[in-house]
């Protein structure tokens, strides 16, 4: 029996113990309050309650209001049911992955992915008691110390003494947590040619910025014109000269693309498009602007990252580069990238981690 039907069943043994089932029919029920101020603020809390719901509304504690959050991801979620066939039925091509995996820890991150995603589709949001998250592995020894501040306005901060646009969480998962790099394994260095695909507000352009300094550029690929702005804006401000925003996504071949918009995230889609965007390969900017070289590759683009593979074959044969790409926006990432790009160049060496306390963020990471 392979590694991965291993983990398999016994991930499926765990969902089906009496005790897992006993776990889901518990009733969350908070503590009968005891002093006679919990009993008078609950009673108020009650009769205000009453109140308010007659106009439509009603009142939920923060705390519950982001547990119902969190357990939505999962009901909305159309992953789990496919991944659980893609697991079930290829075996062999999740163990190829997780043979390709260069340490103990990313083999660690792979095994937790795959339970939390089986455990999801039968546990819902009780899949990350059974399953818990990483515990993040931080070993890092030239971790440069940050500096984030708060400005006048909101989601205005000061990051390292530069100023940025861009809500805090997202600041604290590029700058914080470092999730586009892994370790001191792979990482952009001084002087290095950045290329990312989905330079959304400029966060991960300025932390790019300050890791290959004034020898090095960042070319910032985005196609949504509001987040363009912004990226812009975000440079000029701090007057970076080696970030280049392109108004432009990164794609298998150019032309214009459907797009719908949200804050949170944009994505390519083919039916109901809110917009079309513009789109380019790499391969024939790289022809356009005579790049001799491209050293560091990060693609986070909502599920496009396969068709912006295919657009960069020849930048990738040719250049090597070192690629941080997202893995956790289709069901099947997980083992179609990882063999995309060993096809493209053997010699990759491949590592994953997770950079959130949630199901997104997870990244592969190729060191040539």
């Amino acid at each position: 029996m392979g590694h991965t039907q291993s983990l398999f069943e016994e991930t499926i043994g765990i969902i089906l113990d009496p005790s897992t089932i006993k776990l889901l029919s518990e009733p969350h029920t908070q503590e009968a309050p005891d002093s006679l101020i919990d009993k008078t603020a609950l009673r108020f809390k009650d009769f205000l309650q009453r109140n308010i719901e007659r106009t439509d509304f009603h009142l939920l504690r923060r705390n519950t209001f982001r547990r119902i959050i969190r357990e939505l991801q999962w009901s909305k979620r159309p992953f789990n049911l496919p991944f659980y066939h893609l697991v079930r039925e290829n075996y062999n091509d999740f163990d190829r992955v997780y043979d390709w995996l260069c340490d103990e820890y990313s083999k660690s991150v792979f095994d937790w992915f795959v339970k939390i995603h089986l455990g999801g589709l039968f546990l819902g949001g009780v899949a990350p008691v059974l399953f818990p998250l990483i515990v993040k592995d931080t070993v890092i020894s030239e971790r440069a110390p940050v500096t984030i501040k708060r400005g006048l306005f909101r989601d205005q901060y000061t990051v390292n003494g530069n100023r940025l646009g861009c809500p805090v969480h997202i600041i604290k998962e590029v700058f914080l947590n470092r999730e586009y790099a892994y370790r001191d394994i792979l990482k952009p260095l001084t002087g290095d040619i950045v290329v990312e695909g989905g330079g959304f507000f400029g966060e991960t352009a300025l932390w790019f910025s300050e890791a290959v300094g004034p020898t090095g550029h960042v070319w910032s690929f985005e196609p949504e014109k509001h987040n363009y702005r912004v990226l812009t804006r975000n440079m000029s401000v701090n007057r970076l000269t080696n970030v280049t925003p392109v108004l432009k996504g990164l794609w298998e071949s150019e032309g214009h693309v459907g797009f719908q918009y949200s804050t949170s995230s944009s994505r390519v889609v083919e039916s109901d498009p809110v917009t079309t965007v513009p789109m380019t390969t790499l391969d024939a900017f790289v022809n356009q602007r005579g790049l001799e070289r491209v050293d560091f590759i990060k693609l986070d683009i909502e599920g496009s990252e396969r068709q912006a593979l295919r657009g960069m074959q020849n930048t990738i044969r040719r250049f090597h580069p070192k690629l941080a790409i997202c893995v956790y926006h289709l069901y099947d990432d997980i083992v179609v990238i990882p063999k995309f790009v060993k096809e493209l160049y053997p010699g990759y060496e491949i590592y994953l981690d997770h950079f959130s306390d949630g199901l997104c963020e997870t990244v592969m990471f190729f060191q040539p």
